[in-house]
């Protein structure tokens, strides 16, 4: 069911291509996009665990924009892990597909990685290395 659900996601932020407009325009249309998918696509708590970290540059900066995350973490390379956002903050949320669009965080630069860590997770990664947060996530370089 999971893996149905993330498919459903993936093709809604997919569907019609990459997105063409500027960073707080292409959130817009990408949080439209997911709008759009059934909730019965969605697993049986119709997209209530949805936990997502969305991120759109321009020549301007970048904005982000997520759900279901009790923090972000940032990295530049190889550099240790750090809090980037932490509670209380308007970019974290409760999971779950929201009712209203999620404002966006809009910054002139970022660090080179940002990983999302989800309401329900508790592991203490800061400090470590990148390489090894984005293995704990799945991601295997």
């Amino acid at each position: 069911m999971a893996w149905r659900a993330s498919r459903a996601a993936h093709n809604a932020l997919m569907r019609m291509g990459p997105v063409d407009a500027d960073r707080r325009r292409t959130l817009s249309i990408v949080w439209a996009r997911l709008d759009g998918v059934s909730r019965d696509l969605l697993g049986p708590n119709a997209g209530d665990g949805l936990v997502l970290l969305l991120a759109a540059q321009d020549a301007d900066g970048l904005a982000v924009s997520a759900v279901g995350l009790r923090s972000v973490l940032s990295a530049d390379a190889q550099g240790p892990v750090s809090t980037w956002v932490a509670e209380p903050h308007p970019l974290l949320s409760l999971s779950g597909l929201p009712s209203e669009r999620p404002g966006a965080l809009m910054l002139d630069g970022a660090p080179q990685w940002l990983v999302g860590v989800p309401t329900d997770v508790r592991a203490d990664v800061v400090g470590h290395s990148v390489t090894d947060v984005l293995m704990a996530c799945g991601v295997h370089p």
